[in-house]
C-alpha cells in the first residue's frame, strides 16, 4: 500500500512538473501531446490500447507504448484531453465563485474595492480586450476592475452554458 498523498492534495510545483515532462521527453512526447495524455491519464480510456497492442514489439516500455496510443488516436485524444481541461477549469471557477460569494464581501463599499487592480486582472482585462479586439480601460481600483470584468462576461469559456 503507498503512503503517497493523492495528487489532487499536492501542492505542484514547478520542479514536480519539468521532473516528470523530462522524463515524458525521454520516450518522444512534447508540449502538444498534453492534450492526449491528458485524456488517457484522466479516464478509462482502454479502448484506446487495443490496437496499439497489436504494435507492440516485444520488450515495449510503457512510455513507449504510450507515444504509440498517442501516434494512432491523436486527434481523438487531443479533444478529450482539451474537454477534460476546460472541465476541470469551469470546476475551479465555479468553486472559487462560490467561495467568493460565501464571503459576503462584495458591497460597494467593502475595503478590497478601494486597493489598487491586481496584475491578475490587469492580464485578464488585457486578455478580454484582445479578444474584443479594444483597448484596455483606464481602471485605478480592484472594484472598478472587478466590476468591469463582470459587465463584459471576463470567463465566458468558464461559465459553461447553465450561466
Amino acid at each position: 500500500m503507498s503512503s503517497r498523498i493523492p495528487s489532487h492534495e499536492q501542492h505542484h510545483d514547478d520542479a514536480d512538473k519539468y521532473a516528470l515532462g523530462g522524463v515524458l521527453t525521454l520516450f518522444g512526447l512534447r508540449r502538444g501531446d498534453a492534450p492526449a495524455l491528458d485524456a488517457l491519464m484522466s479516464k478509462d480510456m482502454t479502448f484506446f490500447f487495443v490496437e496499439a497492442v497489436a504494435k507492440m514489439k516485444g520488450d515495449m516500455a510503457i512510455g513507449e507504448f504510450i507515444r504509440i496510443v498517442i501516434d494512432i488516436h491523436a486527434v481523438e485524444l487531443h479533444a478529450l484531453g482539451k474537454a477534460a481541461e476546460l472541465q476541470r477549469r469551469r470546476e475551479a471557477y465555479r468553486a472559487a465563485r462560490e467561495s467568493w460569494d460565501a464571503t459576503g464581501d462584495k458591497g460597494a463599499s467593502a475595503p478590497w474595492r478601494r486597493r489598487p487592480v491586481t496584475r491578475n486582472q490587469r492580464f485578464l482585462i488585457a486578455s478580454v480586450c484582445h479578444a474584443m479586439r479594444t483597448e484596455p480601460p483606464e481602471l485605478t481600483t480592484r472594484g472598478q476592475a472587478a466590476d468591469w470584468l463582470e459587465r463584459h462576461s471576463a470567463h465566458p469559456q468558464l461559465r459553461g452554458d447553465d450561466e
